[in-house]
């Protein structure tokens, strides 16, 4: 009995190491690679990117039950993730808007079918970047992209985190162009993907709307990279959207003043983006320290030497004041 069995492992170990599962659009392959063929019909564009075990060999009496002893299982949530995760680690950076969009409301739907959490678990919670934007902050989900072959729709970009995103497109008060993503630090998917992901991304944990913390990073982006007067218009701009869509009621304002403390989004008199110091400094606020060079900002009037808020942003100064800053008073210079 135990050579009968040391045998049958035997041939277990050959059959798994072996190539000789007849696959779709592969050659033989190993049980290893193999998956079943979904319940949830694959789209076009994805199927030839697993090893799916072909059809007719399933026919064939005991091959199933062969191949699951084996380890074979049916392409899952998880192996869409694997695909993202090597597609991120790929080289290239050319993908189709079809493609994309097929793969992630694809791993939405297994996700629904197996109700599992694996995309949300590996977006959200371990942070992995694995939402693909182009690298120009335009409308790509446009006409002159979708006239053309699918083949031909290359988007060149790079992988992000959840965190780096959010899913609506908020257009400039003046103007349907894109001003939230030309700030840099935030992209709007909503651009490239449409409406058709937005569920699939909310489920993965992509907040549908900016968070105050990506406003404040955006801000920051914007004062590095963009002259002080497009940066200042801007940040104008980012704050009366949080006050006309009510996303900074009088419960943010503890967070939105540690965040200030964090990130240089506020523009001075002086033409200088600063961050704006907590007096007292906060002793083991979970929100995070302030940075080293924050500095305490005031409202004009205000005597020479301190750190004046630029009148920029004249139309938000009784938002300022509500967060507690004051005019008038000696301080710390930018």
């Amino acid at each position: 009995t135990g050579g009968a069995s040391h045998g049958a492992s035997g041939i277990a170990t050959a059959l798994r190491g072996a190539a000789w599962v007849p696959c779709e659009s592969s050659p033989l392959m190993t049980p290893s690679v193999a998956l079943f063929p979904p319940r949830a019909a694959i789209p076009t564009p994805l199927r030839g990117e697993f090893s799916l075990v072909d059809g007719q060999a399933l026919e064939c009496p005991g091959v199933r039950g062969l191949l699951e002893k084996l380890g074979v299982h049916e392409l899952s949530s998880e192996d869409m993730l694997g695909l993202l995760r090597s597609w991120a680690q790929e080289p290239r950076t050319r993908f189709t808007e079809s493609m994309l969009t097929q793969a992630y409301k694809y791993l939405y739907e297994l996700q629904l079918r197996e109700e599992s959490s694996a995309a949300y678990n590996a977006i959200a919670q371990r942070r992995e970047a694995l939402i693909f934007i182009p690298d120009t902050p335009e409308w790509t989900k446009t006409s002159k992209w979708n006239k053309v072959d699918a083949k031909r729709n290359w988007m060149d970009g790079h992988w992000v985190r959840a965190e780096d995103c959010c899913i609506m497109h908020l257009r400039k008060p003046r103007g349907d162009e894109p001003w939230f993503s030309s700030m840099g630090a935030v992209r709007e998917l909503e651009l490239h993907y449409g409406v058709a992901c937005k569920q699939p991304f909310h489920s993965f944990g992509v907040s549908e709307l900016p968070s105050l913390a990506q406003v404040c990073r955006s801000i920051e982006a914007a004062g590095r990279n963009a002259s002080f007067r497009h940066a200042t218009a801007l940040a104008d701009h980012a704050l009366r959207w949080l006050l006309n869509r009510d996303r900074l009621s009088e419960d943010d304002f503890p967070e939105m003043r540690a965040l200030l403390a964090r990130y240089r989004a506020l523009p001075t008199e002086a033409g200088v983006w600063v961050a704006w110091a907590r007096a007292p400094p906060p002793d083991g606020d979970e929100r995070g320290a302030d940075l080293p060079d924050a500095v305490e900002v005031f409202l004009p009037p205000a005597r020479p030497g301190v750190a004046v808020l630029s009148s920029a942003l004249s139309r938000q100064f009784h938002v300022f004041q509500r967060l507690g800053m004051e005019a008038g008073a000696m301080g710390s210079s930018p």
